[in-house]
């Protein structure tokens, strides 16, 4: 017969199975969706993973993503992707490993889903 400890033990080992699976579900899909960004945002300082990007005003330049843990750490070196001065969606799926930072061009408007 198994002692109480070895149950425990195993009841254990169960919900941190649980947990891990349900972290690896969670990443393929977007939990948190930010709309209608027009400004420098911030939208997580943490490991995150960027899925899509949906540009509802082109504006007149280019917008960019960067993984970074705030707006004063962007450049070159961080940048993810460039966002083009065109209305429409890019399915990104990209992870970054300090956050997301979003910088619109000129005029331009957009949405992004993220975990």
């Amino acid at each position: 017969m198994a002692s109480t400890d070895d149950v425990l033990t195993a009841i254990k080992n169960i919900v941190v199975a649980l947990n891990n699976t349900n972290k690896i579900a969670l990443a393929g899909y977007a939990v948190y969706s930010t709309p209608g960004i027009a400004t420098n945002t911030l939208l997580v300082a943490r490991p995150a993973r960027i899925h899509v990007i949906t540009v509802t005003t082109a504006g007149t330049t280019a917008g960019a993503i960067y993984d970074a843990s705030s707006i004063t750490t962007i450049g070159a070196a961080n940048l993810i992707v460039t966002i083009p001065a065109t209305v429409g969606i890019i399915d990104l799926n990209w992870p970054t490993t300090n956050g997301i930072v979003y910088v619109p061009g000129s005029g331009q408007i957009a949405s992004i889903s993220y975990t």
